[in-house]
């Protein structure tokens, strides 16, 4: 388990610290030597609820995946007895503090969305259903990606998803609102995008679709663009559609393993790769940072050079004059010397020179 990213099975061995931290050690004191009777999500939210033993010892670990994620343990009442991160807003009337009740009432399970819950979405950034409970200071959305997001809770990924599906241009990142002449054709072609992959959500719920992995890989060099490979970038239970055509990689499920178990096991095998690349990765990403500092270093060099050769052409330019006019310097400068010499100062010999130079 890590908040706010994933949770998973495992069958390889990680290294973990010589001793628990706090939080760990108190997770362990409720749940050790307890069955793990229970896992489900929480209405259609990334958040999962692992409810362990039963009876007045029961109690839940919850797990949320959104956000800056969190982890908190609570009682068979749901009363939070120790979390990772205490979170409240008052706006929304959300408390999630130690000794208060873990607010299972936020999590909306799923529901049908028409034309006219996209249409609210694009315009206000809440569904049809909810535009009267809409706190009236809530700004225009700017973007189908600040729209869907805030009125149907997706993520940026599965926003970009619904909008490419839809059609549109620019994907998510198509600014707000619509030319009038293509709105009516956009909402139709996104309510379509959206009604298709809420089902897909529910039917993965349910169980009546087998969620398949998708692990996205990419071509890493060095800094000089040598010694190429293979390493995961991103994963995802469904063919993203800005991820099409992108080069994937596949793991085989261990001999008796349930295909349910598919997309469990290919996040195991991505994290585990990611976490024996990271090595070299971050090797890789030093070694091209100080090549970046020593380019920048001999650019500001060269440049150093190139003003001073500059200079030097300038004053080159100026002896060669002085040589030529030989005669003259010596006359200005004897002029000069003598004027000083009869007590007049600096400034009214500038001034003299300025006189001078008008005549």
């Amino acid at each position: 388990i890590e908040s706010g990213m994933r949770i998973h099975r495992t069958k390889y061995e990680r290294a973990k610290p010589e001793a628990p931290s706090k939080f760990t050690a108190k997770l362990r004191m409720h749940v050790k030597t307890k069955r793990l009777n229970d896992v489900r999500q929480l209405g259609k939210d990334r958040a999962v609820d692992f409810t362990f033993g039963g009876g007045d010892t029961e109690c839940h670990i919850i797990v949320e995946l959104y956000s800056q994620g969190n982890i908190v343990l609570t009682d068979k009442n749901y009363t939070v007895l120790t979390l990772l991160r205490t979170h409240r807003d008052d706006e929304k009337g959300v408390k999630i503090l130690g000794n208060h009740q873990y607010p299972l009432d936020r999590f909306q399970g799923f529901r049908k969305y028409d034309r006219d819950d996209v249409a609210s979405a694009l315009s206000r950034g809440t569904i049809a259903s909810e535009v009267g409970e809409a706190e009236t200071s809530e700004r225009v959305p700017a973007t189908l990606r600040e729209a869907l997001c805030r009125a149907f809770g997706y993520s940026p990924s599965i926003a970009e998803h619904v909008c490419l599906t839809a059609g549109i241009d620019k994907g998510s990142g198509a600014t707000l609102p619509f030319d009038e002449r293509a709105h009516d054709e956009r909402v139709d072609a996104l309510t379509k995008a959206v009604v298709e992959i809420e089902n897909w959500f529910e039917g993965v719920t349910t169980g009546e679709i087998v969620a398949k992995p998708f692990v996205y890989t990419k071509t890493d060099t060095k800094a000089d663009g040598t010694d190429a490979i293979e390493v995961f970038d991103d994963f995802s239970p469904i063919d993203l559609k800005q991820n099409e055509g992108r080069p994937t990689k596949s793991f085989e499920l261990p001999a008796g393993t349930d295909p349910v178990f598919a997309f469990d096991n290919a996040v195991d095998e991505y994290y585990m790769a990611l976490e024996a690349q990271s090595g070299m990765l971050a090797r890789r990403k030093a070694e091209a940072q100080a090549l970046a500092k020593l380019e920048k270093s001999l650019k500001d060099q060269r440049n150093r050079v190139e003003q001073l050769e500059k200079e030097r052409e300038k004053e080159e330019q100026r002896a060669v004059l002085i040589e030529y006019n030989h005669e003259a310097v010596d006359t200005a400068l004897a002029a000069v010397n003598s004027a000083l010499a009869s007590g007049m100062s600096w400034a009214e010999l500038e001034a003299m020179i300025k006189e001078e130079r008008r005549m």
